[in-house]
């Protein structure tokens, strides 16, 4: 359990830093790191083997949580999603693609990207999904 709770406090520091980096306004900062750590959190229960799955119902949560902070702080929702997204960012699966590529081992290359586009799809699906809710809840 312990090491859930310092992979939390982690992915709400990376955010925090991730969002001062970028210069997202200062009263954002705490709201945005408790969205990349909750996100971080639902993908880390749902558990390891279903990448795409879990990256998707991360980014759904990330997406859902930042239109509400939008609204509640009259902030753009771009503030919330892209630190709410960070954690989720197939990074070492994409480096480990590009290094097999590299060294010449083309199907892990194939696999290990293929793998990146995916989940890297899902998270955009994931993030998409609440906000053309949002959106088609306002047209009626």
């Amino acid at each position: 359990m312990n090491g859930s709770l310092l992979q939390l406090a982690a992915a709400f520091v990376a955010v925090v830093f991730f969002s001062v980096t970028t210069q997202a306004p200062r009263r954002t900062l705490a709201s945005g790191g408790l969205v990349g750590a909750l996100a971080w959190g639902v993908q880390f229960l749902l558990g390891s083997g279903h990448e795409v799955a879990t990256a998707f119902a991360g980014a759904l949560t990330a997406g859902a949580l930042a239109e509400v902070l939008a609204r509640r702080q009259r902030e753009p929702v771009t503030v919330y999603i892209s630190a709410g997204i960070l954690p989720l960012v197939p990074g070492v699966t994409a480096y480990r693609g590009m290094l097999a590529l590299v060294q010449g081992d083309a199907p892990t290359a194939l696999t290990l990207l293929t793998q990146t586009l995916f989940v890297a799809g899902a998270v955009a699906a994931g993030v998409a999904l609440p906000t053309a809710l949002v959106r088609a809840r306002r047209r009626t």
